[in-house]
């Protein structure tokens, strides 16, 4: 976790890729390739599915996460 201002813990999912570069496989993915960080924006609608499902998961795993 990054030096957060609040008293409480929280993270950010980010996805990964089985083929990232190996100089930057263990950092920050904001040190990737360009081309490799320029996706779709997010759109709450469209990604209200993929959003229920992330959040059904980490529920499952008993991680409480904000709604």
């Amino acid at each position: 976790m990054y030096g957060n201002q609040e008293p409480e813990l929280h993270a950010h999912v980010i996805p990964r890729y089985a083929d990232e570069p190996s100089d930057v496989i263990t950092k920050p993915i904001w040190l990737h390739p360009a081309e490799k960080l320029d996706g779709r924006p997010f759109d709450a609608e469209r990604d209200a599915e993929l959003m229920a499902a992330i959040r059904d998961h980490l529920d499952s795993k008993g991680r409480t996460i904000a709604k």
